[in-house]
């Protein structure tokens, strides 16, 4: 490399990662922190789609409704920390 290319090389790395840094500190708050920490009550939600391979299990049905009681009792217990995981 010639030395008019290592010349511009180092500041131009310099001025390229103060820019990344600088972006990525700077900007709008996250909606999702600022719904948390209005109670949560902004929060609604999601339907998740389970995709399997093969042929249908038997007991698929049992499964999906085990797993949305588990998913039903994670969300009610955690509902009420949701402010002190921001803090």
């Amino acid at each position: 490399m010639s030395k008019s290319k290592k010349k511009w090389l180092v500041p131009l790395t310099l001025l390229l990662s103060a820019s990344m840094l600088l972006s990525a500190c700077g900007g709008k708050k996250d909606e999702a922190n600022e719904s948390a920490s209005n109670g949560g009550s902004a929060a609604k939600p999601v339907e998740l789609i389970w995709y399997t391979v093969g042929p249908p299990q038997k007991d698929l049905d049992k499964v999906e409704a085990e797993i949305n009681k588990y998913t039903a009792e994670k969300n009610r217990r955690n509902r009420g920390h949701e402010n002190d995981r921001l803090r």
